[in-house]
């Protein structure tokens, strides 16, 4: 979509400059051309057309060049891509607290949300609940928010996650972050989700900082002493 405003812009002021520098030139030469004539007493050949005419269809081109670049702007089927999703962070308890005090934790001991659907279900020893809004998307709002919480046994230290959101024809958007161990854990979405398919969430626990951090770095959780993977979608199935 970048390349294709950037290319158009460029072929704008292509046109643009092109046509100033002939006009420029056929305004010279037009007016050398009707002095010659004076001088002659007669009109020799053909008329030519006026500068005034040619600015005029100068004019016309220009606009439906501008037109046509508008439509083509406007019905673009990448341009969805590009304003799907703006941001995804995730937050421990604590975090979370820090940045939106109150607003959001309130959600997690009351279980409600105002302007947002909630959804809600356990899987092996983790508890989750996200919540999608129902207004239309402004960027002064979450679209998702999904909280985490793990009721197993194990103890750990160190936490791992990665989310990947697809929206729309297979546009994916992905990021993996590690963390500290925290009661529950919290994933704002910004970003359009019109098109929203589907989210999965994945965790691993760590109980060694180094052998978390060589597993971030090879994408795989080879060292985690519980790993699990959930899928978020508008029905829980």
């Amino acid at each position: 979509m970048l390349i294709f405003l950037i290319a158009s812009i460029f072929l704008l002021l292509g046109l643009f400059l092109s046509a100033m520098i002939f006009l420029i030139t056929y305004n010279a030469l037009y007016n050398h051309h009707i002095q010659k004539n004076w001088k002659n007493g007669a009109f020799i050949g053909r008329r030519w057309p006026s500068p005034h005419f040619l600015t005029l269809i100068f004019i016309i081109v220009l606009l439906f060049f501008g037109m046509l670049f508008c439509v083509c702007n406007l019905y673009n089927p990448n341009q969805e891509e590009d304003t799907i999703i703006s941001e995804i962070n995730e937050y421990s308890a604590n975090e979370l607290s820090r940045q939106y005090p109150d607003l959001y934790a309130n959600a997690m001991k009351t279980g409600s949300l105002g302007g947002y659907e909630k959804y809600e279900k356990r899987q092996h020893d983790f508890h989750y609940v996200y919540y999608i809004s129902t207004e239309k998307y402004d960027p002064m709002h979450p679209s998702l928010i999904l909280f985490i919480e793990y009721l197993g046994d194990t103890s750990y230290e160190y936490y791992t996650s990665r989310e990947d959101l697809y929206v729309g024809k297979g546009n994916h958007h992905g990021q993996g972050q590690t963390m500290t161990a925290s009661p529950y854990y919290c994933v704002i979405v910004n970003g359009n989700l019109d098109s929203f398919e589907y989210m999965d969430y994945e965790a691993a626990f760590y109980t060694d900082e180094k052998l978390q951090e060589e597993d971030f770095d090879n994408d795989s959780y080879e060292h985690a002493v519980v790993t699990e993977k959930i899928r978020l979608e508008r029905r829980i199935p």
